[in-house]
Order: C-alpha cells, then sequence, then structure tokens
C-alpha cells in the first residue's frame, strides 16, 4: 500500500507539473506573446509619427491567431490613413493598399463587430477610389458603410459619413434621403443643416439660397466641419449674389467669408464697409480674385 500511495504521489505530482506547463505555454502562446506584440507595435507607430513608417509594413507582425491582431490592424490602417487623406496622390499607393489588405484579410476571416472599424475600412476604400477610381473600391466602401451602419443605425456621424461617400459619387438623391432621415429625427443638429447646405451647393446656383440658409443655421452655431469646404462654397456664393446683385443676399456671405476667411479678411472688411455706408455692392475685379 505505502509503494502505491508514492506512486500514485509521484503521478499526481507528474500531472500537475504536466498541467501547469501546458497552462504556462497557452498563457505564453495567447497572452503574453501578443501582448509583447502588441507593446512593439505601439513603439513602431510612435516612430512612424516621428518620421520612420518602414517597421511598420512588416507582415511579421501580423499574425492571425492572435487576440491583438484586431487592435493591431487597426490601428496599422487609422495611422496610414491619416498619412494619406488630406493629400493628393496618383498612381499608387503602397502602404494604403498594404494596410487595407492586411485589415480586409483579417475581416474576412473574423467578422469584425466595432462599428468605428468597418467605419474606417469604409472610407480607405473610398480614398483608393479617390486614387485609382473604377477598381471596385466604391463597391467595397460602400458595403463596409452599411455593415457599419447596421451596428449603429442611428449614429449621425456614421450617417454624415455615408452621406459624403453618396454625394462624391453622383448619388446625391440617395444622400439627401439619408440626410433628411437625420433631420426628421433631430431637426436642430447644427450637423445635419451643414451637410445639406453642402449638398444644396453642389446641385447648383438654383439651389443656392437653400444651401446657404443651410449652411448659416449651421455656422451661426459655431458649426464648421470642414472650413476649406465652407470657403469654397462661399466664394461661390459671393461670387453668384454679386452678379446677380442680391444685396442682402450678398452681405450675408461677405460677413461669414470675413469670419470663415482668415487669408482675405482684410478684403472682406473692406466690401463690408462700403457696404454698410453706401448700401449698394461695390464694384469688384474678380479677375484678381
Amino acid at each position: 500500500m505505502h509503494m502505491n500511495d508514492r506512486k500514485r504521489t509521484t503521478l499526481t505530482s507528474i500531472a500537475v507539473c504536466a498541467s501547469a506547463l501546458l497552462f504556462l505555454s497557452v498563457l505564453l502562446f495567447f497572452t503574453i506573446l501578443p501582448t509583447r506584440q502588441l507593446i512593439a507595435f505601439e513603439t513602431d507607430i510612435n516612430e512612424a509619427h516621428n518620421g520612420d513608417a518602414s517597421a511598420l509594413m512588416n507582415d511579421d507582425m501580423l499574425f492571425r491567431d492572435s487576440f491583438v491582431q484586431e487592435r493591431i490592424r487597426y490601428e496599422l490602417l487609422n495611422f496610414v490613413f491619416s498619412e494619406y487623406k488630406d493629400r493628393s496622390f496618383s498612381g499608387s499607393s503602397p502602404r494604403l493598399d498594404f494596410a487595407v489588405a492586411r485589415m480586409t484579410d483579417y475581416e474576412t476571416e473574423r467578422p469584425i463587430r466595432a462599428y468605428y472599424e468597418l467605419l474606417l475600412l469604409a472610407k480607405a476604400y473610398d480614398l483608393k477610389d479617390s486614387i485609382t477610381p473604377h477598381q471596385g473600391y466604391y463597391e467595397k466602401a460602400d458595403m463596409y458603410y452599411q455593415r457599419s451602419l447596421a451596428l449603429v443605425p442611428d449614429r449621425q456621424d456614421t450617417l454624415y459619413e455615408y452621406a459624403i461617400h453618396l454625394s462624391n459619387h453622383g448619388e446625391e438623391n440617395r444622400a439627401f434621403d439619408v440626410l433628411n432621415s437625420v433631420l426628421a429625427e433631430a431637426p436642430t443638429l447644427p450637423e445635419t443643416h451643414y451637410y445639406l447646405g453642402a449638398l444644396y451647393a453642389v446641385k447648383g446656383q438654383t439651389s443656392y439660397d437653400k444651401a446657404l440658409d443651410y449652411f448659416e443655421y449651421s455656422l451661426g452655431r459655431g458649426i464648421d466641419p470642414d472650413n476649406a469646404l465652407s470657403i469654397n462654397a462661399y466664394k461661390h456664393f459671393f461670387y453668384y449674389y454679386y452678379m446677380k446683385g442680391d444685396i442682402q443676399h450678398f452681405t450675408v456671405v461677405t460677413k461669414r467669408l470675413a469670419l470663415l476667411d482668415f487669408s482675405q479678411k482684410e478684403t472682406y472688411d473692406g466690401v463690408i464697409d462700403y457696404l454698410e455706408k453706401s448700401h449698394s455692392i461695390p464694384i469688384i475685379d474678380f479677375s484678381q480674385q
């Protein structure tokens, strides 16, 4: 009996050790290594922000069987997207292509359930379409926008992004439907008025009165999501109402431009001063504008 007890104790000890080793191996493989991988990647991200992005374009960092992979690929795409979105590109965009492909690969095998990650993929495909159109990127962008909205159907900022996407691809009617649905639910949201103003401005001069009303509602409440877009729209209004001789709308537009376009503030202030003193529109040489 004594010998059997020792054997049982030995076997139990071996089993406990084996279980502990197995546990440590699992912990190492599924927790510690991925966590170290994420830390290393975040270091690379910081270096990339300082100008060296070479380490990010590394497939060795992208292992599918890791709980941090979704986070890593999202951070990679987010960094590269922000790098490209404010510039004008033609031809190839290798970093963007790499980041989008890695995120799409992961998403194909393990469908993403975070609306903001799907939204980023949608915007990235929109960007790819603007660089190299007619490659099916618009359709992929549309699909990811709709999947994102399926998760958060009432989230206004996502609906605004989708409306911009539709408008940029010539689907103004669908864009109006999206924005009008938001307006019906929340009539006082300045952002909705802003994007409706942008859509009406794109429709052309016959819609400028409506566009201006929507813009003024938003800008008058301090909401200006895209200053460059606002300035461009108001410059078109400025010329249109000048040529039309519409002093009331021309005055509104000029006063707003003086607030929006700091580079030309002195010029617009001079026009406002003339309007207030003479109650007429001054002669303006647009060839010098």
